[in-house]
């Protein structure tokens, strides 16, 4: 029997707008909805601050994390990370997609090649607007550090990994299909033979 009481969202995708919002984003929009999984954006939530967001990963399933060549250069892309680490850890999420979309895993793992080279500088950039001020640059410190631990735990995570040679449509046939697989999951593990199509959610946030 479906459990219907569940009306929080299921899935919450965290990715960088620079990288993805005009090709990617509209070919992951329609394969979710062919797979009748209802999609929410950026747009449906203009001047939700930052701390609504983070509620929305708390309340979801699945996050799933397309990590991009520009993704370490958005302080709100980083901060959602550290959230859905923290999740994971305390089970208020079931599972995390991580997603390498033109990046290597190794380059994610340990924040190298041009993946890092983009999130060095962003580092560098924090450190110099700290200037001399010690508690400033204490916080930036601590910040950095999370972040580097949130990358390199997601990193480690069987995710999905881009193939130059598979259409972009394909590729995100592929994350939809992995989607579907936990969601079953998850129904099966609360005594659920379907998900019910009205909670069927996935939030795509980009920055």
């Amino acid at each position: 029997m479906e459990n219907t009481n569940n009306t929080k969202p299921q899935v919450f995708i965290s990715f960088r707008g620079k990288d993805a919002r005009e090709r990617f984003l509209p070919l992951l929009k329609d394969r979710l909805k062919r797979s009748k999984v209802n999609v929410f954006t950026d747009e449906d939530a203009a001047g939700v601050p930052l701390e609504h967001l983070l509620e929305e990963i708390r309340n979801s399933r699945i996050a799933v994390v397309l990590l991009s060549k520009n993704y370490a250069e958005s302080h709100w892309c980083l901060n959602e990370l550290v959230e859905i680490k923290k999740c994971i850890e305390t089970k208020k999420l079931d599972f995390v997609i991580p997603v390498f979309y033109k990046v290597k895993t190794s380059h994610v793992k340990k924040q190298s090649g041009k993946f890092g080279e983009r999130f060095l500088a962003y580092q560098e950039s924090l450190l110099v607007e700290a200037g001399d001020d010690k508690k400033k640059k204490k916080r930036a410190n601590s910040k950095i550090k999370r972040w580097k631990r949130a990358l390199t735990f997601v990193a480690r995570m069987i995710g999905v990994s881009y193939d130059k040679r598979m259409l972009d449509s394909d590729f995100a046939k592929k994350i939809v299909e992995k989607v579907n697989i936990n969601l079953a999951q998850i129904a099966a593990k609360e005594g659920r033979y379907s998900i019910p199509q009205n909670i069927r959610v996935c939030y795509l946030i980009f920055f």
